[in-house]
């Protein structure tokens, strides 16, 4: 199974963390971090520099349907970024990922 790292930004750290819990209690993400970023980019002829909250998320290839879905669904951007990039890592830790979102029970 190919593990793959989620990644998407806020503007509000609560937001953020919303997201992260979210994924983690629907078992479609094993891990979270959250991390403070400066970003710079084009939207709408304007060029914003802000600071905004990067959210990496490790899981595998397989959920990133839901995982996008759920992200376009919670998000307040009009146009949020949702990419991922494949990775590689020790067995045991690659083993501990699928662990996690296999057949879970939904946490309320």
């Amino acid at each position: 199974m190919s593990n793959i790292v989620v990644e998407t930004c806020f503007e509000d750290l609560e937001e953020a963390r919303n997201l992260g819990k979210t994924l983690i209690y629907e078992h479609l993400v094993s891990c979270v971090h959250i991390t403070e970023i400066e970003s710079i980019y084009v939207w709408e002829n304007d060029y914003p520099d802000v600071k905004e909250y990067l959210v990496s998320m490790k899981t595998t290839l397989d959920m990133f349907p839901k995982i996008e879905k759920r992200i376009k669904e919670l998000h307040s951007y009009e146009l949020p970024e949702i990419s991922y990039y494949l990775f590689d890592g020790s067995k045991e830790f690659k083993d501990w990922i699928d662990e996690n979102l296999q057949n879970k029970e939904v946490i309320a």
